[in-house]
Order: structure tokens, then sequence, then C-alpha cells
């Protein structure tokens, strides 16, 4: 048997995401392989035995055997065309998955994924009570359950967001935090299609009775710093303090704040505009290279 580790999706050692490939002559037994995978502690190991023209391949996490993964598929054609046959521009693996076929073009290697066939199930009460009383619009069964819904309210808000010229999320603190809504909101929305959304001015506004304002006013400002998005400031934090609507009202410095905040969120709109006008264009928004921090 012979072992690499292949870093895939990048031009460089160190780099990418790491698979380790082991190419075989026979199989190992299951409890062998665990133990390997076990002891190479990265997120797949790759085992493979040639069978006539083929490859067949199987890939395991150091939790147990898997039916698909793109990146060790990738490193293992890589690690056979490069020191086990370099002859070969293409193999074929027989997986769980189906038959997969891996290109080599020039230094680069292409593969098609699988595509489920999806055939339509009958909507359940089981499906609903899954998913805390949504009931979807259809079913399908393929390799995994898909669910059909035509009324969620992030796609709604995602359609508004990326009509909107800016955008300001406000929220109440509970134990030092924005409302815990908001926030599974705010991560689907952002996931979904922050690309959408970026160079639009943003602000977040925060209410507390009394502490806590600064640590839920940081998490809000965390979608908008990911995404491109300028920060609107105002002349301290924006918060204000108060347990009612009348106690905010005795808040006048923090009603300065919001009045501040909104003056700066319609001049820098309008500086926007202008710029447009003037054939001022936003900046490109480069492809981000994604390096882990623990391998």
């Amino acid at each position: 048997m012979r072992q690499y580790v292949v870093d895939a999706f990048t031009d460089h050692v160190f780099a990418g995401n790491p698979a380790a490939i082991c190419v075989m002559d026979r199989w190992l037994d299951e409890k062998t392989m665990m133990a390997i995978t076990i002891e190479n502690n990265l997120s797949e190991t790759a085992f493979a035995v040639k069978e006539g023209e083929k490859y067949h391949l199987r890939w395991f996490t150091p939790g147990g055997e898997i039916d698909l993964c793109g990146h060790a598929t990738l490193g293992t054609a890589c690690a056979i065309m490069t020191f086990v046959a370099p002859e070969l521009t293409e193999i074929t693996f027989t997986t769980l998955s189906g038959d997969l076929t891996v290109v080599r073009r020039g230094d680069l290697y292409e593969m098609d994924f699988p595509a489920y066939e999806l055939k339509s199930v009958p909507v359940t009460q089981a499906m609903a009570d899954a998913m805390n009383g949504a009931m979807p619009k259809a079913a399908y069964m393929g390799r995994d359950l898909l669910c059909v819904f035509d009324d969620d309210p992030v796609n709604e808000c995602s359609g508004l967001l990326k009509a909107a010229d800016g955008l300001v999320v406000g929220s109440p603190v509970y134990y030092a935090a924005p409302n815990g809504a908001l926030c599974a909101f705010l991560d689907r929305l952002f996931y979904m299609k922050s690309g959408a959304y970026a160079y639009k001015p943003a602000a977040a506004v925060v209410s507390c009775r009394r502490g806590g304002a600064s640590a839920a006013f940081d998490r809000l400002n965390k979608y908008f710093t990911i995404s491109c998005m300028p920060i609107v400031s105002s002349q301290y934090w924006n918060s204000v303090h108060g347990n009612t609507p009348e106690e905010v009202r005795q808040d006048k410095e923090g009603l300065q704040i919001m009045r501040t905040l909104g003056d700066n969120m319609a001049w820098l709109l309008k500086c926007i505009e202008l710029g447009k006008a003037n054939g001022i264009t936003h900046p490109e928004n480069p492809r981000r290279p994604m390096t882990n921090f623990i391998r």
C-alpha cells in the first residue's frame, strides 16, 4: 500500500483541502482502514484498489465510511495519474455513489458529480412535524428528502434587500446578544446571498434595559463586515437604553445618536449615488482564498 496526502483546490502545498490517499493492491479489512483513517486525522481518507479497467474507491472519515467525497476523489485521481499510472489521462472510479470519472486536462483535474434522480413523494404531516410545523408545498426523494417551500420569509427578505439601497437592522438585547430568532434569520439570509448585498451601507441598532448593548451591537455588525457592506456609524455606538418606549424617550443621548445615524446613512447613500452618476464604481470583489487555521 502506498499513501499520499493531496491538497485539492490549490496550486501550492499546505493549502486547499487535504485528503489522505491510500492506493492498494488488495482490500484491507474495515477495522484496519478505520484505524488508518483515525491515525491520519484528516477529514477524509480515500482507499482505492484497481479492479479491471476501473478503480474501486471508498472514503472514510474518523467517524466511519461515507458515500461521496469530491476532493478526496480528485486527490486519488491525482495520486494515481502522477505516481502510479502516469500514462493515464482518465480514470473511472466505482463508488457507493455510482461511477465517477476524472479527466486530466494539463495540470488540472475535472470531475462530474453524480446527478440524483428525484421522484415526487407525498407530503406528510411527519415532514411538517420535523420542521416545527412548516408544511412543504412539495417533496421529492433522491439521495435525500428534498422539501419545497415557497413562503420562506428569508427568501422574500433577500429579494427586498437586493433591491434596497441600504440596510438597518435593530434588536433588543437578550443575554448580551441580539434576539435569537433574528440571528437565525440573518445567518440564513447572509449565508445564501451575501455577495448580492456587497457595497450597500448597513447599520445595526440595539436597545437594552441596562447592559449587553455593545456585545449585541458587535454581533450584528459581523454580518455586514463579512459581506463587503460599508458600516454606517454615529457619534457613539448605536444603542438606546430603557425597559419601555417611554423610558427610551428619556435617553436623550441615545436619541441623538439615532438622529445622527439617520443623517449619516442618508449622506452616504447620496454620496454613492453621486459617485455612480460620475462614473465611480465600487471595487471589484475578488475571489477569497480559503485557508484553515487547523490542519
